[in-house]
């Protein structure tokens, strides 16, 4: 059962917008889109179904996030959600690479830049939590 803290809260709700995300690009996009890239051009296609795989793997992060939350109180919540803005901008890219495929910015330096913010931002809270 979900607890209703702060923390659920907003888990439910960056779910929800992936979901609805999905469910709203799913209508305009083509029957093929980008599932891979290799530097900024498509290296593979898959069903305009593959939309909804951010939301099912932010969905099966949750549990396991709240199993490692009894072990690593501390970091579990940062991690989920750079996780989960990681998979956000993971379907944005899909959509806007099926209207725009000359986009000439590879998928790797956002995921990166997320990645960088998250662990400077769990360093920032244990430094907090230290002294």
């Amino acid at each position: 059962m979900i607890k209703k803290d702060k923390k659920s809260i907003c888990e439910i709700i960056s779910i929800s917008v992936m979901a609805v995300f999905a469910v709203i690009s799913f209508f305009i996009l083509p029957y093929n889109i980008a599932i891979q890239w290799n530097g900024t051009q498509a290296s593979s296609y898959g069903s305009k179904w593959f939309i909804f795989l951010p939301v099912v793997i932010g969905l099966m992060l949750i549990p396991l996030m709240n199993y490692f939350e009894n072990r690593f109180m501390t970091f579990s919540t940062i991690v989920l959600f750079t996780l989960l803005i990681v998979l956000f901008t993971c379907q944005i890219y899909m959509v806007v690479f099926s209207f725009y495929p000359n986009i000439q910015i590879p998928i790797s330096v956002p995921i990166i830049i997320e990645a960088v913010l998250g662990a400077v931002a769990c360093g920032i809270y244990a430094l907090k939590k230290r002294g």
